[in-house]
């Protein structure tokens, strides 16, 4: 009897946990992050075991063959999860186009990306909110090429954001026409 009432406790409290599930196509709403449409269907990591960047991920191929980060930053509060006393560069209202692609590519360079460079920097909307837009290119720690996109706007004295990383071989193409109707199709929640 013991054991039927562990097992029931273990059930209850499993089924309230978070675990990764689909995004089926159609509208996307992470919580407390701008809603997108998906043409397709995506893995969802929600924050809670998104355990790199303050936000959702969606992935089709797992993170490391391609990811799309959707976060919403108020000031102080970095794209990445951080242990305590660890510094991390942080979101400040008011922040400069040229400030938030440093916040982006200092975040990846925490991450052991290296070689982060911002390519073709230029003002474009998120939401209907002017903004900036960039690529990205740098090498992931094992050494192979990474490229991806990063669109942020502030609004509110919040920054929202949509990062998208994948290997430059192959995955980065596989998914970019799929991402770039993300963001184009992202709206304020």
């Amino acid at each position: 009897m013991k054991r039927f009432f562990a097992l029931a406790a273990l059930a209850a409290l499993t089924a309230c946990a978070p675990t990764m599930a689909v995004a089926p196509a159609g509208t996307f709403q992470p919580k407390n992050a701008l809603a997108v449409n998906l043409q397709n269907s995506w893995t969802h990591i929600p924050p809670q075991l998104n355990w790199v960047t303050n936000g959702s991920v969606l992935t089709r191929h797992g993170v490391a063959l391609g990811r799309v980060d959707i976060v919403r930053l108020s000031p102080g509060e970095s794209i990445l999860r951080a242990a305590r006393n660890v510094d991390v560069p942080e979101y400040t209202s008011g922040m400069s186009e040229l400030e938030l692609v440093e916040l982006v590519t200092a975040s990846l360079q925490r991450l052991e990306y290296t070689d982060v460079r911002a390519e073709n920097v230029h003002p474009h909307q998120l939401a209907g909110v002017p903004g900036v837009r960039f690529d990205i290119h740098g090498k992931y720690p094992s050494g192979l090429n990474l490229r991806g996109d990063a669109v942020l706007a502030q609004a509110n004295d919040e920054l929202n954001l949509i990062i998208f990383l994948a290997p430059a071989a192959h995955y980065y193409e596989a998914s970019a026409a799929e991402v770039e109707q993300i963001i184009e199709t992202a709206r304020a929640s």
